[in-house]
């Protein structure tokens, strides 16, 4: 049986599946279709070629919108879930309002927006954009996943967030992010990132939490344009974070009595403030992305910041 990001067991097939197939190709479209039928599930179509007239029920037949297709769909359960799959490029402007036991496949497409997930749901875009607000925010108990190559934040615009105990899970390659936070913002829940790079281009922040939830991350990199903040924290927020490098105006800001972060990097340059608690060790060589791998990162070399030493155990898609 699957495991969900949290570690339970998960028997949404939907979810199953997706998770199999992240290994594979991203842009293989055509094999989620063949696994999907041959599991029996129930999948609607959208494209740009498409109109919300039409039955969604074929390629041929597709759905202009995902917003159409996710209310054609009515309210998926755990022994009948649902799949959207989306074949074409494009851009697609849409808020979503994701319910539990769906996923959607779009590798190929752009969706600009703000959306809310369930929980038991995953979606997969090749690029997500926002230019206010929060982009992905899981509000429900439960766990949910976003897969994504691409995000790009302008404005304010915030990229991830778990609120009322949620667990959500995002993997991908890259976040633009301007002033907004990349990952994280005021979370209630918990939350976790695998992504290659962070790149701040105003004065946002790569990865924090601002409330009282707690945030994992395995980032290959956070770098800025020179008025950046790597990690925040403040009130009792917690990040834990293994980061290959982190170079910004401020590497990390652990910024008020009670919050915490736990960090682990080989390569640490900017400002750094402890209001709060900071676990820092240093790697003497480059963080590896697998676990396996982490172990073997050598005989630390610790800094006088840090106060107590914990282990980071990253929750992983399996």
């Amino acid at each position: 049986m699957a495991k969900d990001y949290g570690g339970k067991s998960n028997t949404n097939p939907v979810v199953n599946r997706l998770t199999q197939a992240v290994a594979d190709d991203f842009n293989d479209i055509a094999s989620d279709i063949e696994k999907l039928e041959t599991d029996g599930i129930q999948i609607y179509y959208v494209g740009l070629h498409g109109l919300d007239t039409n039955t969604g029920k074929t390629n041929a037949e597709s759905f202009l919108t995902f917003g159409k297709a996710i209310t054609e769909a009515g309210t998926p359960t755990q022994s009948n879930p649902i799949a959207i799959v989306c074949s074409d490029g494009g851009v697609y402007t849409e808020n979503l309002t994701v319910p539990t036991y769906t996923s959607i496949f779009a590798s190929n497409a752009t969706l600009i927006g703000n959306h809310t997930l369930a929980s038991s749901c995953v979606i997969r875009f090749g690029i997500m954009t926002a230019s206010s607000g929060t982009m992905i925010t899981q509000n429900v108990t439960g766990s949910s996943g976003v897969y994504f190559g691409l995000v790009y934040l302008t404005n304010t615009a915030n990229g991830f967030l778990s609120l009322n105990g949620s667990e959500l899970q995002a993997t991908g390659d890259t976040i633009n992010v301007e002033d907004g936070y990349g990952f994280g913002g005021a979370t209630t829940g918990s939350t976790h990132i695998t992504a290659n790079n962070i790149m701040i281009t105003g004065t946002g922040i790569g990865v924090g939490s601002a409330g009282v939830g707690q945030l994992t991350a395995n980032i290959g990199c956070i770098e800025d344009d020179g008025s950046g903040v790597g990690l925040f924290t403040s009130s009792t927020g917690i990040v834990n974070a293994v980061i290959g490098r982190i170079s910004c105006n401020t590497a990390y800001n652990c910024s008020s009595v009670g919050s915490t972060i736990n960090l682990t990097c080989s390569n640490l340059a900017g400002a750094q403030t402890a209001t709060g608690t900071v676990n820092y060790l240093i790697a003497n060589k480059q963080i590896p992305a697998s676990k396996s791998d982490f172990l073997n990162i050598g005989t630390p070399t610790y800094k006088t910041v840090q106060i107590q030493y914990k282990v980071l155990v990253l929750s992983q898609v399996v």
